[in-house]
């Protein structure tokens, strides 16, 4: 590999907690691999499986307590590859609606909000228990999702999480998540 800023190269290589809040606000990722230029100091980080870490996190923010925030909201609508048109024909709000859920300008009401974290266990091939879940979600105010995760055997694992509903009632189905939001995308389209 070469520096893209000077040519070099020779890097160190590290490994360091990342703070993934950019993506999500309260997530951390352990052992994640960052590689510095000798030269000039440019950091290259590498972050393994990004597709399994983002599943994670997915299943991570619809077992949340309290309502989606617009980040989470932004999130979970590019995990499951949809424009905001299209989650907006999904819900049924017209798309300026979904442009302020994910700005912070309005709350997404509770039934929005169930039906997105549906649409995305479906993505995630995960059949709820629907009585626990939904009376949750209820809650306008709750604790704030804070996760750490880390890289095992090409997987991204929880180490801890708060603010999320028991994780015993989700239980997974068989199937590859890809082909279900493959699946939802030509139904929306």
């Amino acid at each position: 590999m070469r520096c893209a800023e000077c040519g070099e190269r020779e890097f160190t290589a590290a490994t360091e907690t990342l703070d993934y809040s950019g993506t999500l606000p309260g997530v951390s990722l352990l052992g994640v691999e960052v590689e510095t230029c000798r030269s000039c100091g440019e950091t290259y980080t590498r972050i393994p499986a990004l597709s399994s870490l983002h599943r994670a996190l997915a299943r991570l923010v619809v077992q949340k307590e309290a309502r989606l925030a617009a980040p989470e909201i932004r999130f979970l609508r590019k995990w499951l590859s949809l424009t905001g048109v299209d989650l907006a024909g999904v819900i049924g709000v017209a798309p300026e609606t979904v442009s302020r859920w994910e700005n912070d300008r309005e709350a997404m009401c509770v039934s929005a909000d169930r039906l997105l974290r549906a649409v995305v266990l479906e993505g995630l091939s995960i059949r709820p228990s629907l009585r626990r879940l939904l009376p949750a979600t209820a809650q306008p105010d709750g604790e704030e999702l804070t996760a750490t995760l880390r890289p095992r055997d090409g997987r991204w694992r929880v180490e801890n999480a708060t603010g999320v509903i028991e994780a015993k009632f989700l239980r997974a189905r068989d199937g590859d998540c890809r082909g279900q939001r493959a699946r939802l995308r030509r139904v929306v389209q």
